[in-house]
């Protein structure tokens, strides 16, 4: 039975130095070659992404922006996607219009001055002086959350009603797979809807101590390592 396997990016499949291991790309060709579908998971831009998979192809497709975006890698295409309403956007310039503020598109980050009317906005990120209750935001009608990045409080929001699970269910449904065919190796906040709702849900070593709860499925071994122990079990 065909398998589609999401692995997170930062934090996981990527190492210290920010590269794949060969012996990793190896693994992953030979789960692919056996009919399996891999996928990457980003809270970032799909374009980051395709740089790594340029000299050594390896991707099906790529769950961007906190599951806003599909990115089909073989078709060069958009599969899915779910932008910011024009109205939601205004609000949450009007509510944070003190803050540092960025819009991103699916593959670049804007400034409120850079920003137009012709923008398609599928993520916005608000710098914060300090923590802020998430259940305040209600009346924008978009899913928010809050991350922790370089000593910053950062404030990621995208339309309602979306996440990398929803995202996911849009791929499988195209693909014609199942969830129980599902494999997630995860390490990242924005992982917890897919592994609250993947029962076959890996952890890397050094997940987000949010993810610990929702799987006993650890890796012995972080970031890549992880991935291709994960990948060994099922190639």
């Amino acid at each position: 039975m065909e398998k589609l396997v999401i692995s997170s990016f930062y934090n996981c499949l990527i190492d210290k130095e920010d590269a794949i291991p060969l012996s990793t790309m190896l693994e992953i060709e030979k789960i692919r070659n056996k009919g399996n579908l891999f996928v990457i998971n980003t809270n970032s831009f799909y374009n980051e992404v395709l740089y790594y998979n340029k000299d050594f192809p390896f991707l099906d497709y790529i769950i961007s922006l906190n599951g806003s975006y599909i990115y089909d890698v073989k078709k060069s295409s958009c599969l899915y996607k779910k932008k910011l309403s024009k109205k939601t956007i205004n609000k949450i310039i009007n509510i944070f219009k003190n803050n540092e503020i960025y819009f991103l598109t699916k593959d670049k980050s804007l400034t409120i001055k850079e920003i137009n009317t012709e923008d398609e906005i599928y993520k916005i990120e608000i710098i914060l002086n300090k923590k802020i209750d998430l259940s305040t935001l209600n009346e924008i009608e978009a899913t928010s959350s809050i991350k922790k990045k370089d000593n910053k409080i950062i404030l990621e929001i995208v339309s309602n009603l979306t996440n990398n699970f929803i995202a996911t269910t849009k791929l499988l449904k195209s693909e014609k797979i199942s969830l129980e065919n599902v494999i997630v190796i995860a390490a990242n906040e924005a992982d917890l809807e897919l592994v609250k709702n993947i029962p076959k849900s890996y952890l890397v070593s050094n997940c987000s101590k949010n993810l610990k709860e929702f799987s006993d499925k650890k890796t012995k071994s972080n970031n890549s390592k992880g991935v291709e122990n994960v990948l060994k079990r099922i190639s």
